[in-house]
């Protein structure tokens, strides 16, 4: 036949073939780009500290797990473990207990939402599910492809789904792309010099820690900034009473004189100009 003779739907009729080809690859682009942000949303890292020992690390979604989800599969478990409402934190007694046995990493990226913010975006994500499985399982039942009317509607039809489809596309996309560099962040951080002396020794880095603005606001507060120095027992009482979380043991330090003299911005002194004997008073160290 030639192309003379051709019905009026045949080149409609290939460009919904063309059109429904695009809306499905679309789609699995999205199925893909879930797997990846579900591999990588939540990662626990457990490392013997100064032993030298390779850290332990599992995934909360391994490679094998997501591989045989469908995409509706894949938005549920997005939903509830990638993306969740805001709500006021609750703390865990028994990853609190296990993280004082060994050093633990759990790393989770996710989105918080308002309730109506997440009910949006579950609603949106569920509509294109729906959607993949009209594509797949209805359409042919929906539209006459041996019409020039039939044709032209599932064309316009696709034409919607597309649109659609690629508007979940680049909001997947968006999200992994802080993911991805927030995973870079986290992977710099373990590859750095000052953590891997971490996991040798023990010993968290005092630079531009919390732990060096509650001494600050200490060696204030005590009156150092008037005097030049602050009573030892001043300091450690001070810290004890208004910021007990910042202890010289989460830093993996035996003592608040071992740590105020590896801060290196503060250093201890017991003598006097004389060499007398006095109470150990914490002086800032000149930069």
């Amino acid at each position: 036949m030639s192309n003379e003779e051709e019905p009026d739907y045949a080149e409609p009729q290939r460009q919904v073939q063309r059109w429904m080809g695009r809306c499905l690859i679309s789609l699995q682009q999205s199925e893909r780009m879930l797997k990846a942000l579900l591999v990588d949303s939540q990662i626990s890292a457990r490392m013997p500290v100064a032993t030298g020992e390779q850290p332990h690390i599992t995934r909360a979604y391994e490679q094998e797990k997501v591989a045989s989800k469908t995409l509706g599969g894949l938005v549920s478990l997005f939903c509830s473990d990638v993306v969740s409402v805001a709500r006021t934190p609750v703390s865990d007694e028994k990853v609190l207990e296990e993280s004082v046995r060994q050093m633990t990493f759990d790393v989770r990226f996710s989105m918080t939402l308002d309730k109506f913010e997440h009910e949006k975006l579950v609603a949106s994500m569920r509509e294109m599910v729906q959607m993949r499985n009209d594509l797949v399982h209805h359409l042919i039942e929906r539209f006459d492809f041996f019409s020039l009317g039939g044709c032209l509607e599932a064309l316009a039809y696709l034409q919607q789904c597309y649109a659609r489809a690629e508007i979940f596309r680049e909001t997947l996309k968006s999200v992994g792309e802080g993911m991805l560099a927030s995973g870079q962040y986290f992977r710099e951080m373990l590859g750095s010099e000052a953590f891997q002396k971490f996991l040798t020794t023990g010993k968290v880095p005092l630079q531009g820690s919390s732990m060096m603005d509650a001494m600050q606001i200490a060696f204030a507060a005590c009156g150092g900034l008037d005097s030049g120095s602050v009573p030892l027992n001043a300091l450690t009482d001070w810290l004890e009473r208004h910021r007990p979380e910042e202890s010289y043991e989460a830093y993996g330090r035996v003592s608040w004189a071992q740590l105020i003299h590896e801060s290196k911005s503060y250093c201890i002194q017991r003598t006097d100009g004389a060499g007398n004997k006095i109470t150990a008073q914490v002086v800032r160290v000149a930069s």
